[in-house]
């Protein structure tokens, strides 16, 4: 999901929901072990696109991992508002670019020039990020998951 604010790819695990709400209130120390599980493998995905914006001085430091089980996403670009056009491109350009403002001193040649948006071509860091880590991450969501229900059962918690 893309706003002005920042970018992010989210891993919809809607149908998660009910079983992370039944564990959080069955035993609230086995659905805190499992979302760590499931944080520390999407890390995988946020490492890999602070990698790909590395040509970034800004955008590497703003890409985390937020939320658990039942909505995982890998954001990036908080405070830094050109994350999401490099990521996404411009809503009525050609795919794979975006246009933008050039800022002068005053009384420049550059400055004089009002009409100078030039075109520039997008940088995906999170798009492909995930898509090089998509089978990894969900393989260890299902770990976590059967782990924790495993564990539930073993204490004697019914699900």
């Amino acid at each position: 999901m893309a706003s002005r604010a920042n970018a992010s790819m989210r891993i919809d695990t809607a149908e998660l929901k009910n079983f992370a709400k039944g564990l959080r209130l069955v035993d609230r120390s086995l659905y805190l072990k499992m979302n760590k599980k499931i944080r520390v493998a999407a890390q995988v995905v946020a490492d890999d696109a602070k990698a790909r914006a590395s040509w970034s001085t800004k955008i590497p430091s703003t890409i985390r991992v937020r939320g658990g089980l039942a909505r995982l996403s890998v954001v990036a670009g908080k405070g830094v508002p050109y994350a999401v056009p490099y990521e996404y491109g411009g809503k009525k350009m050609a795919k794979g670019t975006f246009k933008h403002p050039v800022y002068a001193a005053v009384g420049s040649a550059r400055y004089e020039d009002k009409g100078s948006w030039p075109t520039e071509k997008t940088r995906p860091f999170l798009v492909p990020a995930l898509a090089a880590h998509r089978t990894e991450v969900m393989e260890a969501m299902v770990i976590a998951v059967n782990e924790a229900i495993d564990e539930a059962l073993a204490k004697g918690h019914a699900l």
